[in-house]
């Protein structure tokens, strides 16, 4: 059957109940990809960019340089292992009785995440899903170099990605879903036809109760 229309999902707090990159952090530990010294940094960078003091950029930009020098091959079994051992339970039922339903209905499905290819693209195997958008990190001779590689998939960048996603696959906006759980994805929730918010945060629920966007709890 053709796809007839794309059904965009956020992975945290979306999908998953919870936001992975807390448990991303603790397997870390717990398999020797980061030091103990790499944790603190993380809890502060997470501690500043709650007080506002840097940007999800340059978290995402600080986290990637902790990784430089990891072998691509052994962060994808890293984001596996997580996925199997940790993640997997935190899979919301709701959103894969809505990720099942957008199939039957000749819908495309597509996660559209923050998160790393590497945390996505297990949750794509395993849900059946059709395609992923999301940061991506930069490799060199099978290295992680430390670096994003593009622009981080977040906030307005999700609105150049969904565009463009829609353009090269022939997909109209005004017919796209879009799951989200968070006020950051208001740029995306608002340019296009169907936007659902999923245990909205407190900005992303008012504004959801003043433009009657869906919302499930």
């Amino acid at each position: 059957m053709p796809k007839t229309y794309v059904a965009f999902f956020d992975l945290d707090n979306t999908i998953f109940r919870v936001n992975s990159g807390k448990l991303m952090v603790e397997h870390a530990l717990e398999n020797g990809l980061m030091k103990r010294k790499d944790i603190f940094r993380t809890a502060l960078l997470s501690f500043a960019y709650r007080l506002s003091l840097i940007s999800a950029e340059m978290i995402m930009a600080k986290m990637s340089a902790l990784l430089k020098g990891t072998s691509e091959k052994e962060m994808v079994q890293f984001s596996r292992k997580l996925f199997d051992e940790k993640l997997k339970e935190y899979i919301r039922a709701d959103m894969v009785e809505e990720i099942r339903r957008h199939r039957e209905n000749g819908g495309l499905t597509v996660i559209l995440s923050a998160s790393t290819t590497y945390m996505c693209k297990p949750v794509v195997e395993y849900l059946g899903m059709d395609d992923l958008v999301c940061s991506e990190m930069e490799v060199q001779d099978g290295l992680l170099t430390g670096r994003p590689k593009g622009a981080y998939c977040y906030g307005t960048e999700k609105v150049h990605r969904l565009y463009a996603y829609c353009q090269e696959h022939g997909f109209n906006p005004e017919t796209a879903w879009y799951y989200a759980d968070s006020h950051s994805d208001i740029p995306v929730l608002e340019i296009i036809g169907h936007p659902v918010c999923v245990s909205p945060d407190a900005r992303l629920a008012a504004v959801a109760r003043e433009r009657s966007w869906a919302v499930i709890r």
